[in-house]
């Protein structure tokens, strides 16, 4: 089993500045037990079979809250001001005293088990499969789900982004289109294509039929739709679709009209029309936070069993976070939700093939390895944004005995531009 390792560095004000790491691989050390929460996020040391059930976000918030409540204890509540209860983490600044929401893999078949002592504990759950759920719990609760002998993994939801830029091209379509060396045409009807995506035009032309009706057959909007300006907005699912868009465009601008129009737009008369122009859509426009995108899944499943038709779910986003190589329970989960017959899963390979993400070195015990990251775009920053924002990057590392050893040291590196 791999491990994340989430770093967070603050960019300081330089004229010209880069995060760095120190890399050491130090001598075998003394085996841990597994379930026990590290005191540093940014460096652990644990076999593949003991590592630790908390995340770094989840670990500083449980530390946190241990740390508050002996302060509280010590000196009593009133010497306690609000900057005690807050914690600053890889994924924000938390109230001690409030709740979290995060990821649970769990034991095979032990997802029910421990959604009812989620419950018993005074959070909620929502079970995905049958080895992972959705957990929200106070946070002085954290460690007690982390106990739980059934609990293997607790990890914060990851943020995706999303990732499409060109439309397809030279993908043979019209072939299929036409019944060209087929049996029969193929356009997409009788089927359900699923959008997750941002920024969507609800009743766009190419989401109507050639009598002017939708073709979406269900919007699921949890930031809030409405049919008038003054109405209220629902956050529920409807086959009602209203005139408007939804309130997720966090710069999306109609990314998802137009991934949904490559998928399964009309014709409207300029040629330019879907893979599938004439199947059953659902629109579902989502944060894209990796718990609430199970759970658009699971719904689209459910709708496509009720209307005994074959689904397909398009997904054109994504993370650079994480091992890429479907072993965290937000893959193992996707596998689940789309292993039987009728359903298909798309993800998007994203937009970054060209871009110098990754780099990967061979280390021997004792030696270290020092990696600099260049951050491009730091004169473009307004002061503000040079003092909070974060840099972030996952260290993943394997050995040839199965034992993860390994001690990462953040650092800044500042030169001063000659001239300045």
């Amino acid at each position: 089993m791999k491990r994340s390792l989430p770093l967070v560095s603050s960019l300081l004000l330089a004229s010209a500045l880069a995060v760095s790491a120190r890399i050491f691989v130090p001598a075998p050390p003394t085996i841990p037990t597994r379930g026990a929460a590290v005191d540093t996020p940014s460096s652990f040391i644990a076999p593949y079979e003991a590592l630790p059930k908390l995340d770094a976000t989840l670990t500083l918030l449980a530390n946190g809250y241990q740390q508050a409540t002996q302060f509280i204890a010590t000196r009593g509540a009133a010497q306690v001001d609000s900057a005690a209860l807050q914690q600053t983490t890889p994924n924000g600044t938390f109230h001690l005293l409030n709740t979290v929401a995060f990821n649970v893999q769990t034991t095979e078949n032990k997802a029910e088990a421990v959604a009812q002592q989620v419950q018993q504990l005074g959070g909620t759950a929502n079970v995905i499969t049958e080895n992972f759920l959705l957990v929200e719990i106070p946070i002085a609760k954290i460690q007690s789900v982390a106990q739980l002998s059934e609990v293997v993994e607790m990890a914060m939801p990851q943020q995706a982004y999303p990732f499409m830029r060109e439309a397809r091209s030279m993908s043979h379509v019209d072939e299929v289109h036409a019944g060209q060396e087929l049996y029969t045409p193929f356009k997409g009807k009788g089927v359900i294509i699923a959008v997750i995506d941002q920024s969507f035009e609800f009743r766009h032309a190419a989401f109507l039929d050639k009598d002017g009706n939708s073709r979406v057959k269900w919007l699921w909007d949890r930031s809030g739709y409405s049919t008038q300006a003054t109405s209220n907005r629902s956050k529920s699912a409807t086959d009602k679709i209203p005139v408007g868009t939804d309130f997720q465009d966090h710069g999306a601008g109609g990314h998802g009209t137009h991934t949904t129009g490559i998928a399964a737009g009309s014709d409207v008369g300029n040629g330019q029309y879907g893979v599938a122009p004439e199947a059953d859509i659902i629109m579902i426009p989502s944060t894209f936070l990796d718990t609430e995108v199970l759970e658009d899944v699971k719904f689209v499943r459910n709708k496509a069993k009720q209307a005994q038709k074959p689904w397909v779910v398009n997904m054109s986003f994504g993370s650079q976070e994480g091992p890429h190589d479907g072993s965290t329970g937000y893959d193992q989960s996707m596998s689940l939700l789309g292993k039987n017959k009728g359903g298909l899963l798309v993800a998007s390979a994203g937009n970054d093939g060209d871009r110098k993400i990754h780099i990967k070195n061979n280390i021997a015990v004792g030696d270290s390895c020092f990696i600099l990251f260049d951050y491009l775009d730091y004169g473009k920053l307004t002061d503000d944004q040079k003092k909070s924002k974060n840099f972030t990057f996952d260290l993943w590392a394997q050995s040839t005995d199965k034992v993860d050893r390994i001690e990462a040291t953040p650092f800044l590196f500042h030169q001063q531009q000659s001239g300045l």
